[in-house]
């Protein structure tokens, strides 16, 4: 994991038996330049599972902290640079699965497999570092709660 990440934040079967799994199906927002969203934060027990999303740009950040700590820091432009798509060594935990610079349509997912759990807090953000609005879409977040 990131650099500066609490040391239980690694990987690690959790068990979630009695945990209740929430799915945040299809959002979406418009994002301005140089600011953020916050679809996630929550206050708890839990275990992050799936982030999935489209977007009309390359370069929108998905920055995921578990308990204070930044545990994944990417965007779709540099993660199709260094070829981490379905072919790839780390295909198992992120991936693009679209890069359309000819019509601005660009997807990617995190699979943390409900393996990296977070004791106090989760929060999720995207990024927009660059001029104009951009879109995300069809937004998909997956992660288990403690009952």
């Amino acid at each position: 994991m990131a650099f500066g990440a609490p040391d239980h934040v690694r990987k690690q079967v959790v068990d979630v038996t009695d945990y209740e799994t929430v799915g945040l199906y299809d959002m979406s927002q418009n994002i301005a330049a140089t600011t953020h969203w916050t679809p996630v934060e929550i206050t708890g027990v839990g275990s992050l599972g799936l982030i999935y999303f489209q977007t009309d740009y390359e370069n929108i950040i998905l920055k995921v902290q578990v308990d204070d700590g930044t545990v994944f820091l990417n965007y779709i432009a540099r993660m199709q640079k260094y070829h981490v798509t379905f072919a790839s060594p780390i295909s198992n935990h992120a991936g693009v699965t679209r890069y359309d610079a000819v019509n601005d349509e660009y997807s990617m997912w995190v699979d943390f497999h409900y393996l990296l759990p977070f004791k106090r807090n989760l929060t999720i953000d995207l990024y927009n570092g660059a001029g104009g609005i951009r879109t995300v879409k069809h937004l998909q977040i997956y992660y288990k709660l403690r009952s």
